[in-house]
């Protein structure tokens, strides 16, 4: 086995957020559907260097117990707050 084989990927958590305000409204749409931002950037990622985890908040939690060696979240201006909690959690426990 050589070196490049033996290492591990990185881990690399792209998070879609949805705050519960969000959701709310979100529910009572009829035209209800997920942005495709994260998605669009995960396809972009070399899966065989990579290990990728995707969430969505509309329908998953994010896994703060989790070990990444990077966290990518996308923002929306209503969103922003919301994603900066989100941020300042993931810095708290050097997620």
């Amino acid at each position: 086995m050589t070196y490049e084989t033996e290492r591990k990927k990185p881990r690399l958590l792209l998070i879609q957020p949805e705050n519960r305000e969000i959701n709310r409204f979100r529910r009572l749409q009829f035209n209800n559907f997920s942005q495709i931002t994260i998605p669009y950037l995960a396809a972009f990622v070399d899966e065989s260097s990579y290990e990728i985890r995707l969430i969505d908040e509309y329908r998953q939690r994010v896994p703060y117990d989790g070990a990444f060696d990077l966290v990518g979240i996308t923002v929306n201006t209503p969103n922003a707050p919301h994603c900066y909690d989100i941020s300042a959690r993931c810095r708290i426990i050097n997620l």
